[in-house]
Parts: C-alpha cells; sequence; structure tokens
C-alpha cells in the first residue's frame, strides 16, 4: 500500500507530496483516488487530530454561492445532512473527476470514527490570504465538519 511508502520517505526526513489520479485496477476498471481520499488515508494511518480541506471557495454554503449571492456559509455542516443534500452539495463547485464538495464529503465520511474519537476536520478557502492561520488560532474561518 502506499502508506508504506509514505511512511519510509518520512523516515528518510522527506515529505512527499501527494495528489490524486487515475487508477487501473483488475476488478474494478479504471477509477479515481482523489486527493481528498488520500488525505483521508493518511488522517486515519497518523491518527491525525486536524484534517483541513483546502478548496477555492470559503467553506460549505447552504446553496451554491456561484449561482445564489444570497447563499450563507454554515460555520459547520453534519455529515449526516449529507443525505439530503448531497445533490446540493455536487453542484457546489466546478465539476471534476474527484466529485467536488460532495466528493470531499464522501472521503470524509470514512473518518467519521476518527471524528468522533476527536478528529477535527474543516474546510477552507486558501485563495484568502491568512486563511489557514486564522483557522489555526480558531477564528471563524470555513466550516468545521462533524460526524453527526
Amino acid at each position: 500500500m502506499f502508506l508504506d511508502a509514505v511512511d519510509g520517505f518520512l523516515r528518510l526526513g522527506m515529505i512527499p507530496l501527494l495528489g490524486g489520479d487515475v487508477l487501473v485496477d483488475r476488478r474494478a476498471g479504471f477509477s479515481v483516488h482523489s486527493g481528498d481520499a488520500i488525505a483521508v488515508d493518511l488522517a486515519l494511518h497518523f491518527d491525525a487530530t486536524r484534517l483541513v480541506f483546502a478548496t477555492a471557495v470559503d467553506g460549505i454554503y447552504d446553496r451554491d454561492p456561484a449561482q445564489d449571492p444570497a447563499a450563507v456559509r454554515l460555520a459547520q455542516f453534519s455529515l449526516g445532512e449529507t443525505a439530503s443534500g448531497g445533490a446540493q452539495l455536487a453542484r457546489q463547485a466546478r465539476v471534476d473527476a474527484s466529485g467536488a464538495m460532495a466528493g470531499k464529503l464522501d472521503a470524509v465520511r470514512r473518518a467519521a470514527a476518527a471524528m468522533h474519537a476527536g478528529l477535527r476536520v474543516d474546510v477552507i478557502s486558501m485563495l484568502a490570504p491568512g486563511n489557514l492561520t486564522a483557522l489555526l488560532r480558531g477564528e471563524d474561518v470555513g466550516t468545521r465538519v462533524i460526524a453527526g
């Protein structure tokens, strides 16, 4: 598994840069293993306490902010809400092979048990300077995702 390679690089003092890609599998054929899924894999493998998804939008909104200027950023979003809101979330960002915002939340769902045990998950924009620093200082930035 790729996590063994990541462990090896870290032991050597190297920081690997990872991203999603198309995978070929004898059973599944072609599929996409997104950078979002990789981030969740790493968070679970290393028992992380924090997982931050950097996006081009300020967080999760009640409606698509590109289509509706009155859309409101949600300070908190429960994974339980994706059952009813998944179709809306799928349209909240440019459609891509990883599923946009809905794809991120699908990946995060695999970490629900870790979230109940203390893993904090946030979605923020990295297009706004200072957002990551503000988040780490505890300021109201982005959307915190909870297991529900």
